[in-house]
């Protein structure tokens, strides 16, 4: 009885050996199920991200050709709208010297008579005499074997004059040139009382001090102010720079 339970016991024991050694071998099984399973799944990983890629590869191409084509587009109107400013700029350019003939054809002097002219205008006769007190402006001047050749505005009328000799001589002093230096200042001669003014524009309605016929000043320099000049003093002051009242020479 005893032989025969440890037969059973024997017999069981490789029952189970037997039953451990399948279940080890089914464990290997599903092991490298599993294992091939996640092979899969990163091949299929990497199909996909292989497929991505070259969608990303070829976005990029496309984008790169489409950049290229906007680039030619970009330089095309680049091209074409430097070719319009400079087309403007050649307008304005134009437009600009045509203005600059028209303000000079308009713009003037104002003169003196070197003696006293006859001349009719609209139709009545007038005689400038050598004075500042007539307001004459010189539009133009020219010159030929008939004579100088004047077109003038007298008293708001434009006038044409022929005359054989010089017949004008501008109001004001223009520059520096006529008058003699003093210590590196300009020697001016008072011909006819005057005041000095605060401001060049003689706007100020400040009449500083009178100068007297005879008086001897210095200057720095002359001066635009509109189509008249004047003489800034050595004080600051001004002047008018009208040959009827101020000479370069005694």
């Amino acid at each position: 009885m005893y032989d025969s339970s440890v037969a059973a016991s024997s017999s069981a024991k490789s029952a189970y050996d037997s039953s451990v050694a399948a279940s080890s071998v089914a464990k290997s099984v599903y092991d490298s199920s599993v294992a091939a399973s996640t092979a899969k799944s990163v091949y299929d990983s990497s199909v996909a991200a292989s497929s991505s890629a070259k969608s990303v590869y070829d976005s990029s191409v496309a984008a790169s050709s489409s950049v290229s084509s906007n680039d030619d587009r970009s330089s095309t109107t680049v091209s074409s709208t430097v070719d319009v400013s400079v087309r403007a700029t050649r307008k304005s350019s134009a437009k600009s010297t045509a203005n600059e003939n028209k303000s000079s054809s308009n713009s003037y002097n104002y003169v003196s008579a070197n003696k006293a002219i006859k001349l009719k205008v609209d139709g009545k006769e007038v005689t400038i005499k050598p004075s500042s007190e007539t307001n004459i402006k010189l539009f133009k001047v020219t010159r030929n074997s008939k004579g100088w050749h004047y077109l003038l505005d007298i008293n708001g009328k434009n006038v044409k004059l022929t005359t054989k000799n010089d017949a004008f001589n501008s109001l004001y002093y223009h520059s520096n040139e006529a008058f003699k230096r003093s210590n590196g200042k300009l020697v001016v001669y008072i011909k006819k009382n005057i005041r000095e003014h605060s401001d060049y524009k003689f706007s100020s309605g400040k009449d500083l001090k009178v100068y007297h016929s005879g008086d001897k000043l210095l200057a720095k320099k002359i001066i635009a102010s509109g189509h008249t000049y004047r003489i800034e003093l050595t004080n600051g002051n001004y002047i008018t720079a009208n040959r009827y009242f101020v000479s370069h020479k005694k």
